[in-house]
């Protein structure tokens, strides 16, 4: 819909007006909803700005970037080293991730001989508005989302538990 007066009386403005806000309020809409999709599949949607997870962190150095004129506030930059602790998935934990959720699946890689839980994940909205099925693999030390058509084309296999235990 065109959001130009096509109308000169007032009532016709503003019916153009409301729906030029219709429009516009539809398009930011959709954007923060391709934010938070995007968030949502990248694992980082519940996790704020000022939310660091890690083993320690130790400041290593602080330096004010910028003084406030008018109230003398400080901006402070602080550089932080971090560590993280390994935390493998254990057999036993892959497997009941595989037998607790619906739709997980055993996979190894044909080229590789890696194993990996597939779980559902969430979808993905392109720029384009298509929808882009995803699922996560799940293996001792990453987790990945991965496109179902990515998935279709690469080495992954579906595995017994056998297969899936040996590797």
């Amino acid at each position: 819909m065109s959001c130009r007066r096509s109308q000169p009386s007032s009532t016709g403005c503003w019916r153009s007006r409301s729906a030029c806000r219709y429009a516009l309020f539809a398009h930011f809409e959709a954007l923060h909803t391709a934010q938070v999709e995007s968030a949502l599949a990248a694992g980082t949607y519940e996790t704020g700005l000022e939310t660091i997870r890690a083993e320690s962190l130790t400041i290593v150095s602080r330096a004010i970037i910028a003084t406030h004129a008018a109230t003398g506030a400080d901006t402070c930059l602080y550089e932080v080293a971090r560590k993280d602790r390994n935390q493998p998935l254990s057999l036993a934990a892959a497997r009941e991730l595989a037998a607790s959720t619906r739709g997980a699946g055993l996979l190894v890689n044909a080229r590789s001989s890696r194993a990996a839980v597939q779980i559902p994940a969430p979808s993905l909205t392109l720029d384009d508005g298509t929808i882009e099925p995803r699922v996560r693999l799940v293996r001792p030390m990453e987790r990945t989302n991965v496109a179902h058509a990515t998935l279709a084309d690469s080495h992954w296999e579906p595995a017994d538990a056998a297969t899936f235990d040996r590797l």
